[in-house]
């Protein structure tokens, strides 16, 4: 049986250590911890996706909403995450609050594309 690594107080926490998400309280009563993604969260993130390609929804709207959002914003958030169904009901302020948060602390994970003339200006 392998020994227990000691782990020693003064270390740096973990990525997905509860101190260091971001909690997000939303009207419908969801109450989760938002982080910054893990490899792991990426692949879950990946796959979602991937699941979601192969059960589209009866609008484009719905696609995009379920693909773009909800598969990031769910693999990177712990607690009482909505489920696609609830997420897709839910308001535009709340959807706009979770999203805040998820883009804040995971930016790659929403494949936002960024001009020439932004990437410069952030540069500066």
């Amino acid at each position: 049986m392998p020994k227990t690594a000691k782990v020693h107080k003064n270390k740096s926490p973990v990525p997905n250590d509860p101190n260091l998400g971001e909690k997000v309280v939303l009207g419908t009563g969801h109450t989760m911890t938002v982080h910054s993604a893990t490899f792991v969260m990426d692949v879950h993130c990946q796959i979602l996706r991937r699941a979601i390609t192969k059960t589209p929804s009866p609008t484009l709207e719905e696609q995009v909403a379920r693909h773009n959002f909800y598969a990031p914003m769910s693999s990177c958030s712990t607690g009482n995450v909505p489920t696609e169904e609830e997420f897709l009901k839910m308001s535009s302020a709340d959807v706009n609050i979770w999203y805040a948060v998820c883009l804040k602390k995971n930016p790659a994970m929403f494949d936002i594309e960024v001009s020439k003339e932004d990437a410069e200006k952030k540069r500066s």
